[in-house]
């Protein structure tokens, strides 16, 4: 049996809203969502893609991309992320 934190009243298994103080239930086990999981994949293409750019300086062209092409995904990544990051927020108010 679980109990309400507000109020700590009892709780059943099913119940979204406490009965006694109607606050919301949090879940126990919240899925991820599929924004979250592309935000994430983003965040891990932006750094790959930061550390090729520190590498383009130092490396040949035949090993990394060239400088010019590594600034050019950074910037585009750059770009994705903002506004993955803007819709997330979005979505959650």
């Amino acid at each position: 049996m679980e109990r309400c934190r507000q109020c700590n009243s009892s709780l059943a298994k099913d119940e979204q809203i406490c009965w006694a103080c109607n606050a919301a239930v949090p879940e126990k086990n919240p899925k991820t969502t599929m924004a979250s999981r592309f935000q994430t994949l983003i965040n891990a293409l932006f750094i790959v893609f930061c550390v090729l750019t520190v590498l383009s300086i130092f490396l040949p062209a035949g090993y990394v991309p060239t400088f010019g092409r590594c600034i050019g995904g950074l910037l585009v990544l750059l770009l994705v992320r903002s506004s993955c990051r803007t819709m997330a927020e979005a979505k959650k108010s």
